[in-house]
């Protein structure tokens, strides 16, 4: 297959992701309402499979404030106050202030976000207490696979600014994928087959989810991780029935968020045919080690 560049479509919403003909997914940048979900902006929903079919869920109704791929935590805090809930959707807006477009060499593109997250509890939500930097690249298709990077940079506001995951054992937070969940669901790390346990799952450089996902196409999602994440290699929540699955940081331990340095999470989402073996996605893995550093 000749490879097609990468094209995106503004639309009163977001952006989609086009390769050629075929959509590989959408960004949302306005808040939307999502039925009875509580309106949500900043993250990705539809992922489409390469045959179009689609791999994300949004607003499913065991919980409704999962969205696609999404990047929330349960805990910030300033100053020792409580400021909304960003993974529960409460009290919290993402303001998505840049959404710049660009193209890129060898056919893939660029979303250049800049995002500042606001909550009525931090001056009136009248000014930020995080901004996100956010690169989100987009390759073109190959024969059995599509890929695209999500880079986020968080830095604080204002001094004494602490962020977390969930407060209990699970410390869930951070990256995230509400994909689907068929029934023959499986789970491979670097460590070999996982299965989901109460909390987290030992720390891997990447994870592959097979099964099912459709009855027209055979596909596998694998996540890895960049080495400049924080927390490399992270623990893993993993979920087989009514919920997401997530890299974690920074776990339960709320975690101070600095000023003047970003903290940065790298990841790579690749949607391929078949499963892969583990030698394959170690080789996909130095391969992202290896790429240039886009967003720089």
């Amino acid at each position: 297959m000749t490879q097609q560049a990468i094209r995106l479509e503004s639309t009163d919403r977001g952006i989609w992701i086009h390769s050629g003909d075929r959509r590989v997914g959408f960004y949302q940048r306005e808040t939307a309402q999502r039925g009875d979900a509580p309106p949500c902006s900043n993250y990705l929903h539809p992922i489409n499979d390469l045959d179009g079919n689609p791999l994300t869920e949004d607003f499913p109704s065991d919980h409704l404030h999962h969205r696609g791929i999404f990047w929330a935590w349960h805990q910030l805090t300033v100053d020792g106050n409580t400021i909304g809930d960003g993974w529960m959707l409460r009290r919290f807006t993402w303001d998505v202030r840049e959404c710049e477009p660009s193209s890129l060499d060898d056919g893939a593109a660029m979303l250049r976000l800049v995002v500042e997250w606001k909550s009525p509890d931090f001056r009136n939500g009248q000014v930020p207490v995080v901004t996100e930097q956010t690169r989100l690249t987009f390759f073109p298709d190959s024969d059995d696979r599509r890929q695209f990077d999500v880079d986020i940079r968080l830095r604080a506001t204002h001094p004494n600014t602490r962020i977390g995951g969930s407060d209990d054992a699970k410390g869930y937070g951070g990256f995230s994928l509400r994909i689907k969940l068929p029934d023959d669901l499986a789970f491979v790390s670097q460590n070999g087959p996982e299965q989901p346990a109460f909390a987290s799952v030992p720390p891997s450089p990447w994870m592959s989810f097979r099964g099912s996902f459709s009855e027209q196409s055979d596909h596998s999602i694998t996540v890895l991780t960049h080495p400049q994440s924080v927390g490399y290699p992270q623990p893993w929540i993993l979920r087989s029935a009514r919920s997401m699955q997530n890299p974690v940081w920074p776990g339960p331990d709320a975690v101070l968020l600095p000023e003047h340095s970003d903290v940065r999470l790298r990841y790579r989402v690749l949607i391929h045919r078949k499963s892969g073996s583990a030698e394959t996605i170690d080789r996909w893995q130095q391969s992202y080690i290896a790429a240039p550093d886009t967003a720089v």
